[in-house]
């Protein structure tokens, strides 16, 4: 039997192979990262804070790279990542901030969206990671598939012009959203304690 110390150590051994082995893109970068702080308080036997922890990775791939808060696709991914990690069913509520201030649209499918297609995200992550270190062929193409699907969705409700809603937020309105959205979550958040407690 592998003792604790060395389960964690080898798994982030295999986690950060696979980033390499796939390509440290962003996103990849960014769950790499957040599995490594996990697995490294778990080592050192501290509390894991996923506020703290998300809050140091946007540091830290800034500090890499300074021009990424010019680019809306760090904002929306990221923005998506921590809402995926702190409370999956509201990402569409998340990063609609952002594509009210850049794109002045607002896509009232993203709730059904994000219902259909959110809990295939974890399926296809783990399968994937099977896939690519076996090489397993069936299930690489059983994933094409359920992204094949995740794609046809989003290609079904785009031909619905009527679910977009035009809305414009300025930069004030965009801030003021999020400060209320981390508000809320504080606030729930702090609920959901005292009533387990």
């Amino acid at each position: 039997m592998i003792n604790r110390g060395r389960a964690i150590i080898l798994g982030l051994i295999v986690i950060w192979a696979y980033g390499i082995m796939v390509g440290l893109q962003a996103p990849i970068i960014r769950a790499v990262l957040l599995i490594s702080f996990l697995y490294w308080a778990q080592l050192l036997g501290r509390k894991f804070d996923i506020g703290r922890v998300i809050g140091l990775i946007f540091a830290m791939i800034v500090i890499a790279d300074v021009t990424m808060l010019s680019n809306i696709g760090f904002w929306l991914s990221f923005v998506a990542f921590g809402a995926v990690v702190l409370d999956p069913k509201w990402v569409w509520l998340w990063i609609t901030p952002i594509l009210a201030f850049y794109f002045g649209t607002i896509s009232l499918a993203a709730p059904f969206m994000n219902a259909m297609v959110l809990f295939l995200v974890q399926v296809v992550t783990i399968m994937g990671a099977i896939g690519a270190i076996l090489n397993i062929k069936y299930i690489l193409w059983l994933i094409f598939l359920i992204l094949r699907y995740i794609v046809l969705l989003a290609e079904i409700f785009g031909r619905f012009k009527w679910i977009s809603l035009s809305v414009k937020f300025n930069l004030m309105t965009m801030v003021g959203s999020y400060l209320l959205l981390i508000w809320f979550y504080i606030k729930r958040h702090e609920k959901q304690n005292i009533t387990c407690n």
